[in-house]
């Protein structure tokens, strides 16, 4: 094996054990016309992405709209009126799909559900 064969092998090898890669730009695709669903000990959140850039979230806290970016390997979030947040693991995101991720302080499970 070669340096550079090794090291494509390694890079595929970490790909693979990390879980769900960062997919950038393209993250939130695989959750259009779907939830994703973010629950906490402390309770659950159930955001709703849409491809013109807004989202609407549901939780125990009430609703809020807003709008979605994508900013490094975080998905960001701005409610209306709101401070924005950058909290989501820009991850590939398909339906069934599910990780677990720091949010908000605590430990999380991200999930994409099918269908709103």
């Amino acid at each position: 094996m070669t340096k550079s064969s090794g090291a494509v092998l390694a890079i595929a090898l970490s790909a693979l054990f990390a879980g769900t890669a960062y997919a950038g730009e393209n993250a939130v695709q695989g959750a259009f016309g779907n939830s994703l669903k973010v629950a906490t000990p402390s309770g659950e959140s159930v955001y709703f992405f849409d491809p013109n850039g807004t989202f609407t979230r549901k939780g125990a806290d009430g609703e809020a709209e807003g709008l979605w970016s994508i900013k490094g390997d975080k998905v960001c979030v701005q409610p209306a009126g709101g401070s924005e947040e950058c909290e989501i693991a820009a991850n590939y995101m398909d339906v069934g799909q599910s990780w677990q991720q720091s949010y908000k302080g605590a430990q999380a499970t991200v999930t994409v559900g099918a269908g709103r």
